[in-house]
C-alpha cells in the first residue's frame, strides 16, 4: 500500500518529466541480469542467473519491479547445478517465457520456461538437442502463439546453431541446426514481417580470435533461405540484432580482440550491407551488446564501455540516426564495473539496460543485477539548473539506497550541500568543494520529494530529489 500511494504521489511529477532511476537487484552472492523488456503494466521483467538464492550453484532469476524499479516478487528455477536465463519475453496472456541451460539433468540443456503473470511456472521443458550439450541464447513468442528459441549445439570447436520451434505447451514443431564447417552459435532471433525468422549467429574456429558475424533468414517452417556470412580480418562477435520497419537488418557487435570497438552494420532485408559503424575509444574496450530502432527510424545501442584497457567499465548507451551518424552517446559508471546486456525502448520515450555491476566488499567481489531507466536522451539524472553557469547533477533520481550529487559552479569560497525535506528540515549538511561528486546515503531518509541546494552565502544551485522505497 506504502509504494501505491507514493506512486499515486509522483504522478503529476511523471506527466512532466520522464522516470529515471538506477537500481541493483541480488543477495550475497553474484547475480546477474541478461534481459529486460517493459511490461505492459509500465514495469519491467528482468531475468538472469543467482548464487544468492534457489536450490544451489547459479539457478535462472526472474524479477518483476515496477516503473520506478521498485521489485514486486522475484522466482528462481534450477537445480543443486548450474541453470542461467540468458533471455525474457511477455507473452501474450501477459505470463512470460524465459529460454536458457539447465545442467540438472547432467548436462547443459537448451531449456524453455512458462510462466504465469505472477512468475509461478506453467511448464518447464528441457531439449536436450545433442551431447554433449545445448543451450538457448534468444527466446521470443511467435504470431501463433507458440516460441521460437535459438542458441547452439556441441561443445567448443565442434558446435552447431540450433533454431527450436514449439508450439504454446512447448512441444517441438520443428529444430534445425547449422553447420558451415566452423563452429556457429546463434544469439539473436527476431520474427519477421511474412511470419519467417532471421537469426545472429557467430561463425569461428577458435572463440574470441577469428569470428565472423553470421545472419541467417529461414521461412516460417525453418527452411533456409539464404545464409550471409561477413568476413573481415578482424575478429567479430554479435549479440543485438533488430528487424528493422523497411525489412532490414540492424546488427550491433564486439569489432576487435583488445582493445576493440562498438561495431554498429545495417543490412538490407536480404542482409546485403548498408554501412557499417565503429563507437568507443582507441585505446579501450568497447563493446555492442543490443540494438532497437526507434518509431522514428533511429537506433539506439547498448553495451560496455572502456576509456582503455586499465580503466574502469561502463554501461555504454548511444543513439544513431538512420545512416548511423552518432547523435549522443553516454556512459554510466558503477563502483568496480558496470556492464549493460540487454535494451528495450520504452513507452514514455527512454530507454532500460539491464545487466550487472561489481564492488569489492571486505576484499571479495559482489556482483549484482543493475537496472538503468533513462530518459529521451539517455540520462539517468534530473539536473534542474537555476544558474546556466552552474549545474548539480543528480544520478540516480529517483533515489534507492544513495544519490550521487555532481557539482559544476564557477563560486569560490566555502561551499554547502543542503538538503531539505518538505517540511524545510535539513536531512544532510556537508561541506564541499567545487568540481566534485559526493555520494548521499538515503537509507535514512523517508521516501519523498527533497529539496538539495548548493550555497555559500546565498542559495546558488537548486535541484529535486525523489527517495522511493527502499
Amino acid at each position: 500500500m506504502r509504494n501505491t500511494i507514493l506512486f499515486a504521489a509522483l504522478l503529476p511529477l511523471i506527466a512532466h518529466a520522464q522516470i529515471t532511476f538506477e537500481r541493483t537487484y541480488g543477495g550475497a552472492g553474484t547475480d546477474m541480469g541478461f534481459s529486460v523488456k517493459q511490461t505492459s503494466d509500465g514495469g519491467y521483467i528482468l531475468a538472469g542467473g543467482t548464487w544468492s538464492f534457489g536450490a544451489g550453484s547459479a539457478d535462472m532469476y526472474l524479477v518483476k519491479v515496477d516503473a520506478i524499479g521498485n521489485e514486486e516478487w522475484s522466482k528462481t528455477f534450477g537445480s543443486a547445478l548450474f541453470e542461467y536465463a540468458y533471455s525474457v519475453q511477455q507473452t501474450a496472456d501477459g505470463g512470460y517465457v524465459l529460454c536458457g541451460g539447465w545442467s540438472g539433468l547432467g548436462t547443459d540443456t537448451l531449456t524453455l520456461v512458462r510462466t504465469n503473470a505472477s512468475g509461478d511456472p506453467q511448464w518447464i521443458h528441457h531439449y536436450p538437442i545433442s551431447v554433449p550439450r545445448s543451450l538457448g541464447l534468444s527466446v521470443l513468442e511467435t504470431s501463433d502463439g507458440g516460441f521460437v528459441a535459438c542458441g547452439f549445439t556441441g561443445f567448443q570447436s565442434d558446435e552447431d546453431m540450433v533454431v527450436l520451434k514449439t508450439d504454446a505447451q512447448g512441444l517441438v514443431q520443428w529444430t534445425r541446426t547449422l553447420d558451415l564447417g566452423r563452429s556457429e552459435a546463434g544469439y539473436s532471433v527476431r520474427q519477421t514481417a511474412d511470419n519467417g525468422f532471421v537469426v545472429l549467429g557467430l561463425s569461428f574456429i577458435t572463440y574470441g580470435v577469428d569470428g565472423d558475424l553470421l545472419l541467417v533468414r529461414m521461412d516460417q517452417t525453418g527452411d533456409t533461405l539464404w545464409t550471409n556470412r561477413y568476413q573481415t580480418a578482424e575478429n567479430e562477435e554479435g549479440h543485438g540484432l533488430s528487424a528493422n520497419s523497411d525489412g532490414g537488418f540492424t546488427i550491433t557487435a564486439r569489432k576487435g580482440a583488445v582493445p576493440s570497438d562498438l561495431f554498429l552494420m545495417r543490412t538490407t532485408s536480404s542482409g546485403d550491407t548498408l554501412w557499417t559503424r565503429k563507437f568507443g575509444t582507441p585505446l579501450g574496450n568497447d563493446e555492442g551488446l543490443d540494438v532497437a530502432q526507434t518509431q522514428d527510424g533511429d537506433f539506439v545501442v547498448t553495451g560496455s564501455y572502456q576509456a582503455t584497457t586499465s580503466a574502469p567499465t561502463g554501461m555504454y548507451l548511444l543513439r544513431t540516426d538512420g545512416t548511423g551518424a552518432l547523435l549522443w552517446e553516454r556512459h554510466v559508471f558503477r563502483n568496480l564495473t558496470a556492464i549493460s546486456q540487454s535494451l528495450d525502448l520504452t513507452s514514455d520515450g527512454g530507454c532500460v539496460m539491464l545487466g550487472y555491476t561489481g564492488d569489492t566488499l571486505g576484499g571479495n567481489l559482489n556482483i549484482d543485477m543493475f537496472l538503468v531507466k533513462t530518459d529521451g536522451a539517455g540520462y539517468s539524472a534530473i539536473p534542474e539548473v537555476t544558474r546556466s553557469s552552474d549545474r548539480i547533477d543528480l544520478f540516480p533520481n529517483p533515489a534507492n539506497d544513495a544519490t550521487h550529487i555532481e557539482i559544476r559552479t564557477s563560486e569560490t569560497g566555502p561551499l554547502l550541500i543542503i538538503v531539505t525535506d518538505a517540511s524545510g528540515r535539513v536531512v544532510v549538511q556537508e561541506q564541499v568543494a567545487k568540481d566534485t561528486v559526493r555520494t548521499i546515503d538515503c537509507f535514512g531518509l523517508d521516501n519523498g520529494v527533497y529539496s538539495v541546494s548548493l550555497q555559500n552565502d546565498q542559495a546558488v544551485i537548486a535541484a529535486r530529489l525523489l527517495v522511493v522505497s527502499h
